[in-house]
């Protein structure tokens, strides 16, 4: 299974986004000494990414979540792992803000013709989260409040 997933991933960080695995079959040889594999693909065209976007209830983030659209290189040879980098990087951006629920779906808008495709990002941030109550466990030695001053993340603040 492990090198299907590569050779799936080798496909769709190549330009290939409808690749599909058809068919695979494995035989031993009458003397059970040698393994015959094979493996059926259907690579499909290979795609230019065209544009990318950003859509969905973004609660006025719009412009702090455009810039990570540069990450994508436009008119070059799509890259699934580019999408999912991109992808990543919305739900960090959201985490910060507090939505450590958020969703990003990335949506493909096939051309054939042109051999282009456009990914459109359908985000939904989920709510938004706060910090109730920290607790340490186990501790013996230290104060909890020396522990709290170490801490990024207090209670009553955004999840982060």
């Amino acid at each position: 299974e492990k090198d299907l997933q590569a050779i799936r991933d080798y496909y769709l960080n190549n330009g290939y986004a409808k690749a599909q695995i058809t068919k695979t079959d494995v035989q031993l040889n009458d003397e059970k000494t040698k393994v015959n594999v094979t493996i059926d693909v259907n690579e499909g065209l290979q795609y230019d990414l065209r544009s990318a976007r950003i859509i969905g209830n973004l609660g006025g983030m719009s412009a702090e979540l455009e810039p990570l659209l540069s990450a994508l290189h436009l008119n070059d040879t799509f890259r699934r792992s580019d999408i999912a980098d991109v992808e990543n990087a919305i739900k960090a951006k959201l985490g910060e803000r507090g939505y450590g629920n958020a969703t990003v779906n990335s949506v493909p808008d096939f051309d054939d013709a042109n051999k282009t495709l456009a990914i459109t990002f359908v985000v939904d941030p989920g709510r938004r989260l706060t910090v109730r109550q920290l607790r340490f466990e186990g501790n013996t030695v230290s104060a909890d409040s020396t522990l709290r001053q170490e801490m990024r993340q207090q209670e009553g603040t955004w999840y982060n």
